[in-house]
């Protein structure tokens, strides 16, 4: 009867007072817990009981070690079903970056060889970034920038102005969004527009190329772990 009580006590105290974040319920099975079960068994001094207690005390343990499986099993099947709806997202945030790559080509091609592409402000063309950045800022210090509007043109992508903490921002807007940012509008501007198109486009389209093969990589060696049988299954029924 005491070892009984013991054992009992021990499940609910391996659970209360453990390193390990707490759970909303205890579970019923401990390895000190079944110690005691073993302990109480071996104090009958009956082979038989004892013999009865350790096979408990293995089912019990392969009844833990069930559940675990199925707790990653079904983690594994929520992440199955809910892995096309994070593809198709990533795809969208992918599309308008590849053909913003695309409709760019032949910018990059210019700019690689030092020439630029030409810039129109209010309807003016201007053809080297000097003049370029001076309408710009003469633009904004007349107009200002404090909601976004629409102000010019740069290659495939509609030039916009707007503010944002406490600095000017210029948008680049084609099939996706992009924007720079600065205090004072400089031929500094402009080239950063430029690094923009040549390696930002690039650069950002590899990481989300990048992180969508790691993603399919992922899912498909999850899909393929899923078909894993419970290793000691046929232990457990055996017992």
């Amino acid at each position: 009867y005491l070892f009984q009580t013991v054992e009992t006590k021990q499940r609910a105290f391996s659970q209360i007072f453990t390193s390990k974040a707490p759970s909303r319920s205890m579970d019923e099975i401990d390895a000190v817990a079944l110690n005691y079960a073993e302990t109480k068994a071996l104090a009958t001094g009956n082979p038989l009981i004892m013999e009865r207690a350790e096979l408990e005390s293995d089912v019990q343990k392969l009844t833990v070690m069930k559940k675990g499986y199925l707790r990653q099993k079904y983690g594994m099947e929520d992440y199955l079903s809910a892995f096309p709806a994070q593809e198709n997202a990533r795809m969208q945030e992918l599309e308008p970056i590849e053909k913003d790559v695309e409709d760019t080509e032949t910018m990059r091609k210019q700019l690689n060889s030092d020439i630029f592409p030409g810039i129109t402000i209010d309807g003016t063309t201007y053809s080297n970034r000097e003049d370029a950045a001076k309408a710009l800022a003469k633009n904004i210090a007349q107009y200002g920038c404090v909601e976004e509007r629409t102000i010019g043109q740069y290659g495939c992508f509609k030039l916009t102005v707007y503010s944002e903490d406490f600095r000017t921002r210029i948008g680049l807007q084609n099939h996706g969004r992009y924007s720079v940012s600065s205090y004072k509008v400089s031929t500094l501007t402009l080239k950063t527009m430029d690094e923009l198109i040549l390696k930002d486009l690039l650069s950002v389209k590899e990481k989300i190329v990048s992180i969508l093969e790691s993603e399919r990589k992922t899912y498909a060696q999850t899909k393929e772990k899923l078909k894993e049988p419970f290793p000691q299954e046929e232990e457990l029924t055996q017992k």
